[in-house]
């Protein structure tokens, strides 16, 4: 499948897809890490990385047997989060039909905006035709996004953290 060096490898008892994977020079960025698949016998199983590399820990790499066939498929659809983001990047969905997408969760997938408070959140999309459409997401909270939709995350510049303004009876009053 789509990893940098497939092929035959010998591994330990003990080893996991992800000491597979590690074997084979990692996954290319055409391959999916959300529906990477081993074949046992009659078996198939499947393993989504991004729990592990996401550090979400809710799903561990499966123990391999002797045999086991591991193919990792092509990349399904990508939403994009770019800008004042701790990990901007592409990151796959998990599903190829699934339509919206719960913003915290993708904006997670990225670790979060960098400043807590005054983002701006600009969405990237095609339309029907093919052209590209933007909106800016006064209320991310209840946004949806789909598929091969870009996320901008952007800093305020009409927001201001941590200032005060002096006023009154003062030699220079303004905004600090």
């Amino acid at each position: 499948g789509e990893v940098n060096q497939p092929g035959r490898y010998q591994l330990t008892a003990l080893s996991s897809v992800s000491d597979a994977l590690f074997a084979a020079r990692g996954v290319r960025k055409t391959g999916s890490l959300r529906h990477i698949r081993i074949r046992r016998g009659n078996q198939t199983l499947s393993f989504d990385a991004y729990d592990t590399l996401l550090g979400l820990g809710t799903t561990q790499s499966p123990a391999l047997q002797h045999g086991d066939q591991i193919t990792v498929p092509t990349i399904g659809n990508t939403i994009a989060i770019a800008g004042s983001v701790k990990r901007p990047g592409i990151f796959e969905l998990k599903y190829k039909k699934q339509r919206g997408n719960n913003f915290n969760r993708i904006l997670n997938w990225a670790g979060g905006p960098l400043r807590s408070k005054g983002n701006r959140y600009l969405r990237q999309a095609l339309d029907k035709s093919g052209q590209e459409v933007y909106a800016s997401l006064p209320n991310p909270n209840n946004a949806t996004l789909h598929a091969d939709d870009i996320l901008q995350v952007r800093v305020d510049n009409q927001s201001s953290l941590g200032s005060i303004t002096l006023s009154g009876n003062v030699q220079v009053p303004g905004k600090r």
